[in-house]
């Protein structure tokens, strides 16, 4: 067959096997030679009427007989391969199909016993002894200049080895996805050489991909890793559970490694699992983020003579919760990005008002990405990722509509194999360029060319979702960058993503777009935690949150030590730092602290917690602060280490100082012990109602204050604060991270040591909690919804009224009927659907009756609207700027609010506008009262948003927003008609527009209430009436603001504006019931969040 005259030919040749077959549904598979492109020297060849081509390999050691047709004849020992056009060379490279072996054949598995397979298996672990070279990939740029491992896959080979020396616990090796964690366990496997290895993974997709590579071992043997005489591994593939022992035997003892799901694994019968264990040296788990069902944990459990490694690309379940066992090796995203196996990635927001519109906006998005892509020189594909086949059903019709031209293809569990594998062959083959799916194509579906992503639902695993399109493939320079494409308004989607965050923080350099890094608050946490010489190992820092609390000392040192932190503990104590940040004087370290327990005498066993500490000291004001999440400690011995042997806790009567500053203090909670020597030392008080506890108990003058909690407003708006005469200072807010621990620690500090805060001051402004009996006697002007409001969505909330549900967003609660000392009619509803019901107070406390045709429907939760009052009532604002809450009178102190300053009346010239009409209409009235300010709104040319909000569920009849940098300006203007033709001071024109502007100050706690509230309105006002409440601006930028609002500081002022009041009136009446509602409006506004009043009236 052989011929002097040969051509060079390069031909695809098929895998051909050693061994290959099934056992007990188990497919077991042997690797000769894998299926790859050759160069061959060629020549056509005669022999015995049988026509063909001949190849020699060029190094010599194939010889391959290629023929066209099945034949009887004797070709010697020589590879027979029978393909289509071998009657000559040329047709042969014409033709790329790889052809069927026919020479030599695969062994049968069941034709050899399981004995007999034990010396075949042992063969393949010896050839492995002393071949494996640790050799490192080298590159120029990206050109890769010396073929090797990476060097992540090589630190995990290293740890896990090392760790295998030492322990037989559980391990874990965290490599984000495209690093290479299956050529890492195809190392191991090599390197550890183990008796038999089980490997689960937790889809088919990644089954196959996974087996397929370990058949050939990779680019172990490419790349200069593996000697070339190495053989490779008998591969058993479970696609169906093991009925018994016997059949796992059957399976296992004919394979060096078996491969399953972790589906099948941890449903098999309990004897079964046993004997899968038994056999099993070693346990490899792929993609470990995906196990958190019970049953799988149970199986793992039967593992404990198995030395078991976990691979994840996140340390995060899909659950939310850790993956278990140490973690021996962690490979940080920013190593990655720095070292390019990632790229960046870029996130375009879609601001949808609406599912229908969300999707429509992503695929459009979607198709100007693709084009935008393809005129780069990237001919991307899309990921587009839905929560249920339902809805990728209905998606993929839009994107059929909508991107017709890309041919969209879609993927879900109900299709038929044959069907799926058509359109992921559409894809691959790139007639398709779309794909949408159901979580189908997961980590186990490789194709570098998915460089978009579509998320048109939430998913329970964003990290992987990013990292899956963000991978970058060093052999493929063409790829170019990856896109996420989101509705950030859709329930949970922001969170998801800013939860790639809580997992790392190096997402933060990696996923452009966000817009959560050029903010000032966290520009200063970055700053702080970049100052920190060495960082936490075990808790990265950006994990870590700091308790809002601080014991304080006064120092005399000149600099403090933080360096002899371990002197101030037994040795062993401190597992973590401390890390230490010397411009900012921070320290932070974690302490394991044992405590025997309570209900034994034995010694052992102890409750073990870790508690972490925190120390800054303030070298300008001389202080030393320390929290820890250890509650009981005060750390007396810390602070004589690190600041000098004389630090002075602040404690007394001093300690009360912190709570200067607070508006509207309520207390919580309140600690009076003796100041002389009786029985009883101490009392505890708790709950709203224990301000009068310090004046009007007899029994309790003269007794000391041990310590106070509350809940106020300072100048960031609602706060806690609480402290004790020990010396503990505390409070519930958030802060972010130690940076914001550091800034309170310093407001802190300031108030402690200015001698001018009086203790007696601050408890004589309290609010004060009194129990009612009777409706007070006094007018009230508002009522508010129940505080559970304001933190849930309006989608969450619906008002039912004679079985119509409408939306809280188009509802309103008011005063229908009131007068001084008699009970209150509530109205809930809108203009077209409402309820009344009246609330009672007598001697058993409030009682709210009627609205039987009104319930409140909370989630999937329904209850009678009166129940939900009981539980949860309605605020009820009172002239005087008192409050009712259920039977209690929040109740300001007598000299609190000031007098209303008259230069807030703004005269203004009414000409052309109708006092006696408030509402502009659909009409846009020009001679009402709102138009009239929106005209004037418009003029200023000042604000990006001018928003009609009139109606019921409005939050102002005007909003008008303006953002300035990192500041979102939000001016609401508050409309009255007269009730007169002429202007006067008529207190009647008074109370409902002071008690709206009283009732908007919510809007200021929850900025984001607020947006998503215009947003929801604009959102009903176009489809159930088909006209825009936006005078200016769009939907895009309540939308873009939302998406943000946590990270915009906020300005915003209240406007009354009632041209059927007269300024001059009101100056020469001077009625005192007037000017008080006027000054307890503004009081209640400034005292709250410090905005501005003003009054737009006539002259």
């Amino acid at each position: 067959m052989d011929s002097l005259f040969k051509e060079d030919l390069e031909i695809a040749l098929p895998a051909q096997y050693e061994i290959a077959g099934k056992i007990h549904g188990a497919t077991l598979r042997q690797l000769r030679y894998k299926g790859r492109r050759e160069r061959f020297m060629a020549n056509e060849f005669s022999d015995k009427r049988l026509r063909g081509v001949f190849l020699r390999s060029i190094d010599d050691t194939r010889k391959i007989a290629v023929i066209p047709r099945k034949t009887n004849a004797d070709l010697g020992e020589v590879e027979v391969l029978r393909h289509p056009a071998a009657e000559t060379v040329g047709e042969l490279r014409r033709d790329d199909q790889p052809g069927s072996w026919v020479f030599p054949l695969a062994t049968k598995p069941e034709a050899l016993s399981a004995e007999e397979f034990a010396p075949v298996l042992g063969e393949v672990r010896g050839s492995w002894r002393d071949a494996f070279t640790f050799r490192e990939e080298r590159l120029v740029g990206d050109v890769v200049t010396q073929t090797g491992l990476r060097k992540p896959q090589i630190g995990a080979i290293h740890a896990t080895l090392g760790h295998w020396t030492a322990s037989s616990a559980p391990a874990t090796v965290v490599m984000p996805t495209g690093t290479g964690k299956t050529e890492t366990m195809l190392a191991l496997l090599v390197v550890a050489q183990p008796e038999r290895l089980l490997v689960v993974v937790p889809s088919d997709a990644l089954r196959t991909q996974i087996s397929d590579k370990f058949l050939s071992l990779g680019v172990l043997k490419d790349s200069g890793c593996l000697a070339a005489d190495a053989r490779l591994p008998v591969v058993a593939v479970m696609d169906s559970i093991p009925k018994s022992p016997t059949e796992v035997d059957d399976i296992f003892l004919r394979a060096n490694l078996i491969v399953t799901t972790m589906d099948a694994a941890a449903q098999a019968d309990p004897a079964v699992q046993i004997r899968m264990a038994e056999l099993t040296s070693h346990l490899f788990v792929d993609e470990a983020h995906h196990i958190g069902a019970r049953t799988w944990r149970e199986f793992k459990g039967q593992f404990t003579n198995s030395l078991i490694l976990q691979f994840t690309a996140t340390p995060y379940r899909t659950d939310g919760r850790r993956v278990d066992g140490k973690f021996i090796y962690v490979y940080p995203l920013a190593k990655a990005y720095a070292e390019g196996y990632f790229k960046k990635i870029r996130f375009e927001a879609v601001y949808g008002l609406n599912r229908e519109d969300a999707d429509e906006r992503i695929i459009d998005r979607v198709k100007a990405t693709l084009l935008r892509d393809k005129a780069a020189g990237h001919d991307h594909l899309v990921m587009a990722r839905c929560r249920t086949i339902d809805i990728a059903i209905d998606v993929h019709r839009l994107y059929l509509q909508r991107a017709g031209a890309f041919n969209p293809v879609v993927v879900h569990s109900r299709m038929s194999k044959t069907t799926r594998d058509d359109a992921l062959k559409r894809l691959r083959s790139g007639q398709s360029k779309i794909v949408v799916c159901v979580d189908m194509l997961g980590e186990g579906f490789d194709l570098p060319d998915l460089k978009i992503a579509a998320l048109h639902d939430k998913h329970k695993s964003e990290a992987i979702t990013v990292q899956f399109v963000g991978r970058f493939t060093r052999t493929r320079t063409d790829l170019g960058d990856a896109t996420i494409i989101a509705n950030v308004v859709a329930p949970g989607m922001r969170d998801s993503l800013r939860a790639l965050y809580a997992e790392d923080a190096d997402w933060n350099f990696i996923l452009e777009g966000l817009g959560t890094r050029n903010t000032k608050r966290e520009e200063r946490r970055q700053e702080v935690f970049e100052g920190f010489d060495e960082p936490p190992t075990d808790f990265p820092l950006d994990s870590l949150t700091p308790r809002l609390s601080a014991v304080v000392y006064e120092t005399s040192c000149e600099r403090w030590d933080p360096s002899l932190i371990l002197d101030a503990y037994p040795p062993g104590t401190i597992v973590d730092g401390p890390s230490i940040n010397q411009a900012e004087r921070v320290a932070v370290f974690v302490r394991r602290e044992e405590e025997k327990l309570k209900w034994t005498s034995q010694r052992q066993p102890v409750n073990t917690a870790y508690h972490l500490y925190a120390c800054h000291w303030d070298d300008e004001r001389q202080l030393l602060f320390i929290t820890s999440s250890n509650l009981s400690d005060l750390h007396t011995k810390l602070a004589e280490t690190i600041a000098g042997p004389s630090p002075k806790r602040i404690r007394g009567e001093q300690i009360f100082r912190v709570l200067d500053g607070y508006k509207r203090l309520m207390l919580s909670q309140l600690g009076l012990s003796e100041a002389v020597r009786k029985p009883i030392r101490y009392s505890q008080f708790m709950g709203s109602d224990i301000a009068p506890m310090l004046f009007d108990d007899p029994a309790n003058r003269g007794r000391m204050k041990t310590n106070i909690f509350g809940q106020g407003y300072n100048h960031r708006g609602k706060s806690t604060m609480g402290c004790s005469i020990k010396g503990k200072i505390w409070s519930y807010e958030s802060v972010h991270g130690f940076s914001g621990w550091i800034d309170w620690c310093r407001e802190v500090g300031m108030k402690l040591l200015d001698t001018s805060i009086t203790t007696n001051g601050i408890v004589r402004r309290l609010v004060l909690p009194t129990r009612q009996q009777q409706m007070p006697d006094k007018h009230a002007t508002a009522v508010n919804w129940p505080e559970a409001v304001l933190h849930s969505q309006d989608d969450k909330i619906d008002i039912v009224i004679d079985g119509k549900s409408i939306p809280i967003y188009d509802c309103d609660i008011r005063i229908a009927a009131q007068a001084p000392g008699s009970d209150i009619v509530l109205r809930v509803g809108n203009d077209t659907s409402f309820a009344d019901l009246v609330m009672t107070i007598d001697k058993a406390g409030a009682h709210y009756s009627g609205a039987g045709n009104a319930g409140v429907r909370i989630g999937k939760k329904t209850k009678p609207l009166v129940d939900w009052f009981k539980e949860d009532p309605p605020h009820i604002y009172y002239a005087d700027g008192d409050m009712l809450l259920d039977f209690e009178l929040l109740k300001l102190p007598d000299d609190h609010v000031p007098a209303f300053d008259p230069d807030r009346l703004i005269a203004m010239d009414w000409t052309g506008t109708n006092i006696r009409v408030e509402s502009q209409g659909a009409s846009k009235d020009p001679s009402s009262i709102q138009r009239r300010v929106i005209e004037d709104l418009l003029a200023n040319h000042s604000y990006d948003v001018i928003f009609d909000d009139d109606g019921s569920g409005e939050t102002a009849d005007v909003v008008a927003i303006k953002r300035s940098g990192d500041t979102l300006k939000v001016d609401m203007f508050h409309c009255k008609y007269s009730s007169e033709a002429s202007p006067s001071a008529r207190v009647a024109d008074l109370y409902a527009v002071c008690g709206q502007t009283q009732k908007a100050i919510r809007w200021r706690e929850r900025p984001d209430r607020l947006l998503e509230r215009l947003k929801n309105r604009e959102d009903e006002s176009r489809q159930r009436r088909g006209v825009s409440r936006l005078e200016k601006g769009s939907v895009q930028d309540l939308i873009s603001w939302l998406n943000r609002w946590d990270e915009f500081d906020y300005q915003y002022e209240m406007t009354v504006v009632q041209p059927g009041y007269s300024k001059a009136e009101a100056l020469k009446r001077r009625e005192k019931g007037q000017f008080e509602l006027l000054a307890a409006t503004q009081s209640l506004l400034m005292d709250t969040w410090a905005i501005p009043f003003t009054f737009h009236c006539s002259a």
